[in-house]
């Protein structure tokens, strides 16, 4: 696993949803999953969910996501269309917690993202 500063490894790719937080229900990933399977044999756009838990020790989400979308190959080479939600249950930004409400929020904001043709 390649190493980021502040000693953080990048998670293995171990699909496109790779709840390592444990934050969603068994069958909320399952669901998850084959939303971004359609998704990505509708459109050829590569979106993976990745939840940790523990803090990012200052480094900011987006570096951290930039290297774990990089290390797990996201996307097409020349089209650049890779993304990753990610969720760091302790960082600071994320101080709410994870609970039924957020989930469903989360879930409605998804699938609007997911209907929204490119």
């Amino acid at each position: 696993m390649p190493l980021l500063a502040h000693g953080q490894s990048v998670p293995s790719f171990e699909g496109i949803v790779n709840d390592q937080a444990q934050m969603l229900p068994r069958a909320t990933r399952l669901y998850l999953k084959q939303m971004l399977e359609d998704y990505r044999a509708q459109t050829g756009h590569q979106l993976a969910f990745l939840s940790v838990d523990y803090s990012l020790d200052g480094l900011a989400p987006e570096v951290f996501a930039l290297k774990v979308v990089e290390s797990w190959k996201l996307g097409r080479a020349l089209a650049d269309d890779g993304l990753l939600l990610l969720i760091a249950n302790r960082t600071a930004e994320c101080a709410s917690k994870w609970d039924t409400v957020s989930r469903a929020r989360f879930r409605m904001r998804l699938l609007l993202a997911l209907s929204m043709k490119s």
